[in-house]
């Protein structure tokens, strides 16, 4: 009765109202590496530029304006080394259908990349974004592991803390002072460049050796 209620303890009136307020949780999914390498780095050496590249899969469907953010080992990159010290990124999404790679809106935070969804990502579909611009660690030649998670708002999605490492090799070594001779100077015309230079290192079969023109 309402006199008798009026004499029960405040803690069990307290108790009584949260249990009204209590809401249900999201249970997030996961974030799946996808293939025999789910990082692939364009270049393995410490402390140089590289573009990097993760493919996975989704357990749930991302929507327009939700973000992707990948999260890399704290002890071994710095903000700086996301986007070369740039608040925003250069990111693309490989597209199946065209063939082509589609610009993503990057931002770069604390640790993190953070890139916006524009159009749906199916769940189970094979993704692979890539990423530029980002310096490799200069400390140890294994890093930690890095995290992917798809947000809507403030909720977690899908999430994976233990997504994947990289492996590195030691920096690169330099050619000495390398030099390009033509066989004929006229301008407009063919010629024959023979290039001379010394490798610091072996260079072991395999391999490759890539020439920059200006």
């Amino acid at each position: 009765t309402a006199e008798k209620m009026s004499f029960l303890p405040h803690y069990v009136l307290h108790f009584i109202f949260v249990i009204h307020i209590l809401i249900p949780l999201y249970k997030a999914g996961q974030v799946k590496p996808y293939g025999k390498r789910p990082i692939v780095l364009s270049l393995v050496n410490q402390g140089i530029v590289a573009e990097y590249q993760f493919s996975f899969t989704l357990d749930t469907d991302a929507q327009p304006n939700d973000t992707l953010k990948i999260r890399f080992p704290s002890t071994q990159y710095t903000s700086a080394d996301l986007g070369i010290g740039s608040t925003s990124c250069e990111a693309y999404r490989a597209n199946s259908d065209s063939g082509n790679d589609d610009e993503i809106v990057c931002q770069v935070g604390s640790q993190t990349v953070e890139l916006t969804i524009a159009s749906e990502w199916t769940a189970g579909e094979a993704n692979t974004i890539k990423i530029k611009n980002i310096v490799n660690p200069t400390g140890s030649l294994a890093t930690a592991n890095f995290r992917l998670a798809t947000w809507r708002g403030n909720t977690i999605i899908d999430i994976n803390d233990y997504f994947g490492s990289i492996g590195l090799v030691p920096p690169q070594g330099t050619a000495g002072t390398p030099s390009a001779v033509p066989d004929t100077s006229t301008l407009g015309g063919t010629t024959n460049l023979v290039f001379n230079g010394a490798s610091s290192s072996v260079l072991k079969v395999g391999g490759s050796i890539i020439l920059h023109f200006p």
